[in-house]
């Protein structure tokens, strides 16, 4: 009987191990490249000027959540679980497109940010 214990806790921790593993993995896989490598290529297919529906396309066609803020006249945008990743903590780019009154595209600013404990 403690010989079946032992071998259902051995399997439980095995278990355990492979799905931090493939968490882990799972984590880093969506977004590969770095926030610096992200931003150079949203800041180079986004010039300044750029209107309000080029940027929506631009972050739909690239998958990023984005929502527009009609107050402010700006975007707000996020890339999760970027590469540095882990199971508990995960590293994401936020991004605000500012816009003028014409909706054209004045500046952007980002920022890495990091969550879990």
């Amino acid at each position: 009987m403690l010989t079946g214990r032992l071998a259902l806790i051995a399997a439980c921790i095995v278990f355990a191990c492979a799905a931090a593993m493939y968490l882990t993995h799972r984590a880093t896989a969506n977004n590969t490249a770095s926030a610096e490598k992200l931003e150079a290529e949203i800041r180079s297919g986004l010039p300044l000027g750029s209107s309000l529906p080029v940027v929506e396309r631009f972050l739909a066609n690239l998958r990023i959540e984005f929502s527009f803020d009609e107050r402010s006249k700006s975007v707000h945008a996020v890339i999760r679980r970027l590469t540095g990743s882990t199971i508990t903590a995960s590293k994401s780019l936020t991004l605000r497109f500012d816009f003028h009154e014409g909706l054209r595209l004045k500046s952007l600013d980002a920022k890495v940010v990091y969550s879990g404990p």
